[in-house]
């Protein structure tokens, strides 16, 4: 009796010591990440990535591994978006049946920092990238205001 409850008790330790396994492809989602890149973004619009290879390559392999260990690259893609704006800006995913879109909203604070996020999508969903260069930004105005 004891050292079967001794066996079940060390087997559930084995099962939740385990990496866990990325989640089967469901509804898109965002992907927390703390292993940001550092340094502001150079990229106007959001990018796609099919593999960690390609991650590996555009960004390191840390945090290729990160992206890898929550994401299942066989049945679904990831969407980074990298831009440098006001600390207030927000992203947010939207869903309209199987279409997925990205609301963005600008701060308003005077402020310039970088932000990084991660979405994964499945397979089977259409994804409208988002475009966060000169047409979301202000016109530029002389030192009068004009």
């Amino acid at each position: 009796m004891r050292s079967t409850l001794a066996a079940l008790c060390l087997g559930t330790l084995f099962v939740f010591a385990a990496d866990p396994e990325p989640e089967p492809a469901g509804k898109p989602r965002e992907v927390a990440v703390t292993k940001a890149p550092g340094g502001f973004a150079r990229m106007t619009s959001a990018a796609k990535y099919t593999s960690a290879a390609e991650l590996t390559k555009a960004f390191s392999k840390e945090l290729a591994e990160e992206i890898a260990k929550t994401v299942n690259f066989k049945n679904e893609y990831v969407v980074v978006q990298q831009w440098a704006g006001s600390g207030g800006d927000k992203m947010t995913l939207k869903l309209d049946g199987k279409k997925v879109s990205f609301d963005t909203k600008r701060g308003l604070t005077r402020d310039l920092r970088s932000h990084f996020k991660v979405f994964a999508v499945p397979n089977g969903y259409t994804v409208d990238l988002p475009k966060m260069g000169v047409k979301d930004a202000p016109a530029p105005k002389d030192k009068f205001g004009r």
